[in-house]
């Protein structure tokens, strides 16, 4: 019974604000993006994407697996990924692992939404 009055970080800016001291990185919150670029990642542009395992998701081997035999059965996976474009030129995936290694083993290509960053997202 105790767990169901456990507050969450959302519902008290005090708890907040203690969850931000204990970060190990800067919050950084990203405003006026812009327009992405809708892209098709060939089967060897995605050798070339980045994954940040600070806000990535580690591989997901069943769910992985899954979408990957959709893939090769000629299904689609709905949704695309969406990749962070650094001012270096390099592409980082911000939501999308999943289905980003299911298309690296299907050897299939990969419909992104690609949003150009500000420098400062490279720290």
């Amino acid at each position: 019974m105790a767990n169901a009055t456990k507050r969450k970080n959302t519902e008290s800016p005090a708890l907040q604000g203690a969850a931000e001291a204990k970060r190990k990185r800067f919050l950084l919150v990203l405003t006026d993006l812009g327009k992405p670029e809708f892209k098709v990642c060939s089967v060897r542009d995605l050798g070339k994407l980045n994954v940040d395992e600070l806000y990535q998701r580690v591989k997901i081997t069943p769910w992985v697996n899954t979408l990957t035999a959709i893939l090769l059965a000629g299904g689609e996976i709905p949704g695309v990924a969406v990749l962070a474009k650094r001012p270096n030129g390099s592409l980082w995936i911000v939501d999308g692992q999943q289905r980003f290694w299911a298309c690296s083993e299907a050897k299939q290509p990969l419909k992104c939404l690609v949003y150009a960053v500000p420098e400062e997202a490279d720290r």
